[in-house]
């Protein structure tokens, strides 16, 4: 529906807006939708939305009649998402976020009055947090014996899969920032890269002189210095597919280093796992926050300590100051 609403919109040769689609065609979710710069994150907030919906009974949040939800009718989903889904509260407040965004979208676009506006977007969210389980920090050496056995294997797979990990761990990129990289992107002599990360926002990343043998192995070997996103299919035969249009998926990421870490019998490594590596080890180093959290890309640093990982080790030894 949304793509079929972008499409209906005309222009003419210097680009006056000529036409635009009937109200009909969008509803308050498909315009809120549509306010979202990334890619990724209308699907993300398009899921959250449906499950929201879904609650209620609806098909979808296209169906759903979003003006008729009430404060307590919120108070009602936090409830599901606590008791019955057992959510995380950052995840629930996520859930929140989005609904007071939708809100606050609708009544810019004069779909939502003053008063409703001003009673959802007062919504509060969950004050709680919670011990994330079973989440070992990653340690340097398993994140090397991973990209050695990658390269290891002498094809054009394994030297794009060593590639795509040594910048994960070294750079600390999401999966989004790592899959859209372009050839133009990647700057040799100044050893850099430039990503688009969330809300749009443009920022040079450094690369490692490791990471950056393994990059001009996987372009020099395999994927020669055609345009395109620097990191693409690779087909049967090692046939490398290069395409300017259509780059690797967040879940082909996932699904790669899941693929790895089995074929070496290790614990699982995820994406974001090697992200926060990344910062962990920027600051174990004796960097500062303030400097991790622009390495990172991120806009808060109570966002960079929440990546911090810290194992149970370390908090007995630095308990041992204490001889009372």
């Amino acid at each position: 529906m949304i793509n079929n609403s972008i499409s209906n919109i005309q222009y003419d040769n210097e680009m006056a807006l000529v036409t635009k689609p009937d109200s009909e065609f969008l509803t308050i979710t498909q315009i809120y939708l549509m306010s979202l710069k990334s890619v990724n994150s209308r699907k993300t907030v398009s899921s959250v939305l449906n499950n929201i919906a879904r609650i209620f009974k609806a098909t979808d949040h296209v169906s759903f009649d979003w003006l008729s939800l009430r404060p307590a009718d919120i108070d009602m989903v936090i409830a599901v998402l606590n008791e019955r889904k057992k959510l995380k509260p950052s995840t629930i407040n996520s859930y929140i976020s989005a609904v007071r965004a939708l809100f606050k979208s609708g009544y810019i676009n004069g779909l939502v009055d003053t008063e409703t506006f001003q009673r959802m977007t007062q919504v509060k969210s969950l004050k709680a947090s919670r011990i994330v389980s079973n989440r070992d920090p990653i340690q340097m050496d398993a994140v090397k014996i991973l990209v050695e056995h990658c390269e290891m294997q002498g094809n054009a797979m394994g030297l794009r899969d060593a590639a795509m990990i040594s910048v994960m761990a070294s750079c600390g990129l999401r999966r989004a920032e790592l899959v859209t990289i372009k050839l133009e992107g990647y700057n040799r002599e100044k050893k850099t890269f430039t990503v688009i990360g969330k809300g749009n926002k443009e920022r040079v990343v450094p690369i490692p002189a490791a990471t950056l043998k393994r990059i001009e192995r996987w372009i020099g070997t395999s994927r020669g210095d055609v345009p395109g996103f620097l990191f693409c299919r690779v087909r049967r035969h090692d046939k490398v597919a290069i395409s300017d249009t259509e780059y690797l998926s967040g879940n082909g990421v996932y699904d790669m280093l899941k693929k790895r870490t089995q074929e070496l019998e290790q614990a699982h490594i995820r994406p974001h796992g090697l992200r926060r590596f990344c910062g962990t080890t920027l600051l174990k180093s004796g960097n500062d926050l303030v400097l991790v959290r622009d390495y990172l890309g991120h806009e808060s640093i109570s966002t960079t300590q929440i990546y911090i990982e810290k194992n149970e080790d370390e908090l007995h030894e630095a308990a041992e100051v204490f001889d009372i």
